[in-house]
């Protein structure tokens, strides 16, 4: 399950950090999240609850712009990052567009009024999703897929395309 969550110093809220499924073993995605206060602030600490990392505490370390943040674990109780914890409801592309269906391996087809049906793929383990749609009609065009705005940036990421789908959150 792919969730969201901002970091908070007092009121400001500076960053964000997409925790997912790693390539790594499924008991390195096990987490408890403790409420907790800090400098008169309540929000969430996030401890590595098993396996190698296990008490361990995860960090807010840089922000690599565009939204993103470099995250790390650390035994050092100082150094803990508080965090605020958003729930961000998510549509996958086949809930997002009624015209769009997708089969458990990310093969996509696309079925348009009036147009020949098209065919792709989607990477639903990264963040954006990534893939591609061939209308045979037109030509092949890359996809970045948002869940948690249902929308799909056609040739380019968000931000350098006008080619944009959107979809309904579901």
């Amino acid at each position: 399950k792919q969730w969201y969550q901002r970091r908070v110093r007092g009121d400001n809220v500076d960053s964000r950090a997409l925790v997912h499924n790693t390539p790594h073993r499924e008991t390195d995605e096990c987490w408890t999240i403790q409420e907790t206060q800090k400098d008169g602030v309540t929000g969430y600490t996030i401890v590595k609850s098993q396996d190698r990392h296990a008490g361990k505490y995860l960090v807010a370390r840089e922000d690599r712009g565009q939204g993103t943040t470099w995250v790390d674990v650390t035994d050092d109780k100082k150094a803990q990052t508080l965090w605020k914890i958003i729930l961000v409801p998510m549509s996958a592309i086949d809930e997002a567009f009624s015209y769009v269906t997708k089969s458990s391996d990310g093969d996509l087809t696309v079925t348009l009024n009036a147009r020949p049906e098209a065919y792709g793929m989607i990477n639903e383990k990264e963040y954006p999703q990534t893939g591609w749609v061939h209308f045979p009609d037109d030509r092949k065009y890359k996809l970045w897929y948002h869940p948690e705005e249902a929308t799909i940036y056609w040739d380019n990421p968000r931000g350098q395309t006008g080619n944009i789908w959107r979809g309904t959150l579901r």
